[in-house]
């Protein structure tokens, strides 16, 4: 039976949309980047989870509808809808889904030839591996990438549609190979939440598999981080609307004023934030890479023995991959210190408190293991990079990595945090949307920013890598992350997801080879952290990094990285029509 027979047998009650009916569930209003990101109501940031699977497909998909249903009555926040007319905006929760016929809008199927899926991966591996003057023009394209970055510009309707649905697209002829896409407004969902969402999928749909018909119970809304870290009351809200706009948003504009990239953007695409987020939006690019096993287990192994965070190592592979572009491919000519915008994406989940709306305020509140959906990530900026910036000839690759680790544990601790929640609850909202103050040249705040997401089988929560359904096995590859900004953004965005490898997914809104040389330094920086020396210098490292010999290959799925004794090539793969895949050629 093909697969979208199989989830038709259970949506096909409902031809047309289904209209879901709100129920007598609190509304609650949306406070700092929750309100940041429904500013605009013709644009929405969107974050895409990719998980590939390999298996029983048709079995997984049999049981597919439930474990979606169940999944978003768990979670409250994915059945969140803006209030019509609401100022400030408020959210209100609609009723759980009473059944699959609801899930018409939430879950779809595509059916994809060998030529899109897997067979066209494979033929790409093997041009870049055999012979690098056919890879840029005659890869075969991955359709998948190309609609991940086009469904991550189309906006979602707020007061109308859920924030959160699915794609599954499966190789209908082999029925062993399918990609589970989950799309997300950032509203009301961060890098945590997808993640959270699919393993929940993925583990329902196998107690169903073994005839369970037990129902998870709905967990609670939790309150906001910015609730969670802010005391919100009238009192408090009058200082914080005076500090935002007498403090910081001088202090903002006066900063982003004199920012300057240190790679080139694509202007013609990336409007000024002026007052308000620019019209039509600016548009965001996307790219995609896969390392080995061998190398992750190496930088784990690594960074355990240097005692350093995952976190750290990646940010100082990212500076280092900044400077081998910027310097083209030779770090050691660089005679000054290297200065880039920098900020870390983190998950404050287990750093605060979040009660339950409704609840007492109670010291230590605790969510019992709970992993809420939400937005609940927030970035902050590592001044070191941008100010004193690296040394290349006096500091080694792991004291920049120390570096990085001390500087994020002093963000979390400071008042950085909350005076940017703060500026944005006050200032970057749906109310002063037309007449925010804010003035961004490009909408370009930073050079890039970095996101770590560690969910390999050495965390107490690893996603799972393999899931038995029936008796029949489905295993998850790869989990790619990707999120779109319409309006203000750096330059690009890194999401490196550990699972049995580190998985890459870069959003760029730099020049399109630039961004192409960036992304496969990024790469081969990070897959390369286990090599790093503790005597050898930051530029010392760069150059032994650009006369090594691994061919690190884009999106590889399911080959280990090849080892080649010719010039080092990295196949970069764009998502973008009509951008060619690029081969990086590095000579040794």
């Amino acid at each position: 039976m093909p697969p979208s027979e199989i989830i038709s047998r259970f949506l096909d009650r409902n031809r047309a949309r289904h209209q879901l009916t709100p129920m007598t569930y609190p509304t609650f209003p949306l406070y700092s980047y929750e309100r940041f990101f429904a500013m605009d109501p013709n644009t929405s940031a969107k974050l895409a989870h990719v998980a590939t699977l390999r298996g029983d497909i048709p079995r997984l998909l049999r049981h597919l509808p439930m474990a979606v249903l169940q999944t978003f009555n768990r979670h409250p926040k994915m059945r969140a809808m803006v209030l019509p007319g609401s100022s400030p905006q408020k959210v209100m929760i609609s009723a759980p889904l009473a059944d699959v016929a609801e899930l018409k809008p939430l879950l779809s199927v595509y059916e994809c030839t060998p030529d899109e899926e897997e067979r066209a991966e494979q033929e790409r591996i093997n041009a870049a591996l055999e012979d690098s003057s056919v890879a840029p023009s005659n890869a075969p394209p991955l359709r998948w990438m190309e609609f991940v970055q086009s469904e991550c510009e189309k906006p979602i309707d707020r007061e109308q549609e859920f924030p959160f649905y699915l794609v599954i697209r499966v190789d209908k002829s082999t029925q062993t190979f399918a990609r589970l896409i989950l799309f997300a407004d950032h509203y009301m969902s961060d890098p945590t939440s997808g993640v959270v969402i699919l393993r929940d999928i993925l583990e329902t749909a196998v107690k169903f598999s073994n005839s369970s018909t037990e129902s998870s119970c709905e967990l609670p809304v939790r309150e906001s981080l910015y609730e969670a870290t802010h005391y919100v009351n009238p009192i408090m809200n009058v200082l914080h609307e005076a500090v935002s706009k007498y403090v910081i948003q001088p202090l903002v504009n006066f900063d982003t004023s004199a920012f300057v990239p240190l790679l080139p953007i694509q202007a013609a695409t990336q409007r000024d934030f002026v007052g308000s987020p620019p019209e039509p939006r600016n548009q965001s690019f996307a790219l995609f890479a896969q390392g080995s096993e061998a190398n992750m287990r190496s930088a784990m192994a690594r960074c355990k023995e240097e005692g350093v965070s995952l976190q750290g190592a990646i940010v100082a592979a990212t500076t280092m991959a900044f400077g081998l572009t910027k310097y083209d491919g030779t770090l050691s000519v660089c005679t000054e210190p290297l200065q880039l915008r920098m900020d870390v994406v983190g998950d404050r989940r287990k750093q605060v408190a979040l009660k339950a709306l409704g609840e007492a305020d109670v010291l230590g509140a605790s969510t019992n293991g709970e992993e809420p959906v939400g937005l609940y990530s927030t970035s902050g900026n590592l001044v070191f990079t941008s100010s004193e910036g690296v040394d290349p000839h006096g500091l080694s690759f792991w004291d920049v990595a120390r570096k990085a680790d001390l500087e994020w544990e002093c963000v979390l601790l400071g008042h950085e945090l909350k005076m940017q929640h703060v500026f944005a609850n006050e200032t970057l909202n749906a109310e002063n949307r037309t007449g925010s103050g804010v003035n961004v040249t490009n909408c370009m705040l930073s050079d890039v920013a970095v996101s770590c997401l560690d969910y390999s089988d050495t965390t107490s929560s690893p996603f799972p890598s393999e899931i038995i359904l029936g008796g029949k096995s489905v295993t998850v590859e790869d989990l790619h992350v990707y999120n779109s900004h319409p309006s203000l953004s750096s330059t690009c965005k890194l999401f490196v997801a550990a699972l049995s490898h580190f998985s890459y997914g870069l959003m760029h809104k730099l020049e399109p080879e630039v961004a192409q040389t960036l992304f496969g330094w990024m790469i081969r920086c990070t897959e390369r952290i286990g090599e790093y020396g503790q005597q050898e210098t930051f530029a010392q490292a760069a150059d032994r990094l650009v006369n090594s010999t691994v061919v690190v290959v884009g999106d590889i799925v399911g080959d280990e990285v090849s080892i080649a004794t010719e010039p080092v090539e990295i196949a970069v793969v764009s998502a973008t029509p009509g951008v060619a895949s690029a081969t990086v050629t590095i000579n040794s």
